[in-house]
């Protein structure tokens, strides 16, 4: 009797602890392996050490679908994933939802956009807007390697835009599984813009509107 008891405590425990974890988790990682601030980390495809020390980016207009259905939506939700912030991959919900896809847009609608700066996660104070340029930065990677050949090796990635021709924002959709955690890997974009020895991008651009589609394509479910 006991042995059960402690059974049914088990399941319950367990069950409410699923009921209250995210819903959903955005996650950063090169290699294969989740960022820590400040850490170096090996690179094959370019034969070099990278040190990540910013990656920032928004998620937003997320959609949840189970069987082709849309089950719960978050159009005034702004996610801003920071790697210096584990908290900030989550999407929380009210009670637990069941889906099996997730649709969402890379970076910032340009309904948002147009509308001028707003606070929260969208606080110009978070270090993602563009003053001079009325506008929010979808994605913003920097760091430092011994291969790259600008000022003290760092290398600066600030993505965005929202206008004609160079609007770079994203919309990506992925089927996913119950661990529910979508990662975006920085690998192949590190790699691209080493191999093009792009080491500053600054604003809205060709080159911006190409590293945002390459990213977009760099989302898996883990």
């Amino acid at each position: 009797m006991k042995q059960l008891q402690r059974l049914i405590l088990v399941c319950f425990i367990s069950g409410f602890c699923q009921a209250q974890g995210p819903a959903l988790q955005f996650v950063p990682v090169l290699n294969g392996k989740a960022l820590v601030n400040g850490k170096s980390i090996w690179l094959p495809d370019i034969g070099d050490t990278v040190r990540i020390t910013t990656c920032r980016f928004y998620i937003s207009g997320i959609q949840l679908f189970r069987n082709g259905k849309l089950v719960k939506s978050y159009p005034s939700r702004f996610l801003l994933i920071d790697m210096e912030d584990t908290t900030s991959f989550n999407l929380e919900t009210e009670g637990k939802v069941r889906f099996d896809k997730v649709r969402f847009v890379f970076g910032v609608d340009s309904v948002i956009q147009s509308s001028g700066a707003f606070g929260g996660s969208l606080d110009p104070s978070k270090g993602m807007y563009w003053a001079w340029q009325s506008g929010y930065i979808h994605f913003k990677l920097e760091g430092e390697s011994p291969l790259c050949t600008a000022r003290k090796h760092r290398f600066q990635w600030h993505l965005g835009g929202y206008r004609s021709p160079w609007n770079s924002i994203q919309q990506i959709e992925l089927s996913v599984n119950r661990n529910n955690r979508v990662c975006l890997e920085l690998n192949d974009l590190i790699k691209t813009l080493f191999k093009q020895q792009v080491y500053e991008l600054m604003r809205p651009g060709l080159k911006a509107q190409e590293a945002a589609r390459l990213l977009a394509t760099s989302f898996y479910k883990e």
